[in-house]
């Protein structure tokens, strides 16, 4: 098939984008053709030969950028579509609703919705709404353009049964439109790590010999929930010796000034260390040494992180919020905590820490599947 990809996060972070890139891949070693329309200003780690690229920026002038995004993307779809046989159209970005609907007529379209506007909104800490423009604007304006994707698409896919039930719900979409296509790893990312591997990855993150290593991976916005563990920081030193280590980033300042404000108020500078975005082949190392991994989200649809966490048989926190569950229910070492809840999260660290350790790895759907779903969807709507 020739499908015209729109993901404009592709490539980027830990979560969306980097999902989009193995999916390509995937789908490019099985023949396809893709052409993949982004914004990530550099993916030349993430590129495949068998596919094609192009770039269209994000302007950074306030409200005027909107009308530059829809321009430009318009533009760039026109030429792919006039130039190329598409027999697809495969949406991973709700950017793609400020374009006019003519010139989407006539093809399939498959939309892969990995969150909802809505339920972002519904589950952020209100103390965070730093801005009414954002708000009462750019919110209602993303799920303007959500809804209208949703209208265009012949079948709409997502990650977790909970995502399901939120579009069923909230966006009044029939179940028999929405099909379930749940993430996973690609185990040469998470290569098998022994028991003498995870003392040597210890050291090499500084750790002490009693030290216990608590892992925090995502984008630093409040619907990450990460003020929730650091609230919880303090009753688990009460009995441990740990180290809160933050791996990721993010660019809303005052957010981040909010995190420092809080970890300076409970005296936790030297007990949490955030080194930012860590590169994606490096994840591994932290994830497989780590004594406990957190997913705090109030929203999550899926949660790559907590898959990771269980490849390597690692203790691990999530939320009821946290879509992933679906494929780690039998995972005897996790525990579902309340979301909001810095109490919850605290009393099962104060378990999970206590756990014999574990080596070795726990076989994680892969990427190969999920293309084979995706392919079955493809198939079915482009006839």
């Amino acid at each position: 098939m020739n499908i015209l990809f729109v993901s404009m996060l592709f490539g980027g972070g830990y979560g969306a984008g980097y999902a989009a890139h193995k999916e390509c891949q995937e789908l490019s070693k099985r023949g396809h053709l893709l052409h993949v329309v982004h914004s990530e200003r550099d993916i030349n780690h993430y590129q495949n030969i068998s596919s094609k690229y192009y770039y269209v920026p994000y302007h950074k002038i306030p409200l005027a950028n909107i009308l530059f995004l829809k321009r430009d993307l318009e533009k760039t779809i026109t030429l792919i579509l006039k130039s190329n046989k598409i027999d697809l159209i495969y949406v991973q970005s709700l950017e793609l609703g400020l374009i006019d609907q003519k010139i989407l007529k006539g093809y399939p379209l498959v939309y892969f919705m990995r969150s909802a506007t809505k339920g972002v909104e519904r589950e952020k800490p209100k103390e965070y709404w730093t801005d009414s423009i954002r708000r009462f604007f750019i919110t209602k304006l993303l799920i303007r353009l959500e809804k209208r994707i949703i209208n265009w698409a012949d079948k709409i896919i997502v990650e977790s049964s909970m995502m399901k039930k939120e579009i069923s719900g909230n966006y009044s979409v029939n179940s028999k439109r929405i099909v379930l296509v749940s993430g996973g790893l690609d185990r040469k990312d998470f290569p098998r790590v022994s028991s003498r591997q995870r003392v040597l990855l210890k050291h090499w993150m500084n750790a002490k010999k009693d030290e216990k290593i608590i892992i925090f991976a995502g984008r630093l916005v409040p619907v990450k929930g990460i003020t929730y563990l650091i609230d919880a920081l303090p009753r688990i030193l009460k009995k441990y010796n740990a180290r809160l280590l933050i791996l990721g980033s993010g660019f809303l300042s005052k957010y981040h000034k909010c995190i420092s404000d809080r970890i300076t108020k409970l005296n936790l500078e030297k007990k949490i260390i955030n080194l930012g975005k860590v590169p994606q082949d490096q994840i591994y190392k932290y994830i497989s040494a780590a004594d406990l991994i957190v997913v705090p989200s109030t929203y999550e649809p899926f949660g790559m992180v907590a898959l990771q966490a269980a490849r390597y048989n690692r203790p691990l926190i999530i939320t009821e919020n946290v879509g992933s569950v679906d494929l780690l229910r039998d995972y005897d070492r996790m525990r579902i905590v309340k979301t909001n809840s810095s109490r919850e999260i605290s009393n099962a660290s104060l378990e999970l820490l206590n756990c014999k350790d574990y080596s070795g790895v726990k076989e994680i759907r892969d990427w190969k599947d999920i293309a084979d779903d995706l392919e079955k969807v493809f198939i079915q709507v482009a006839i």
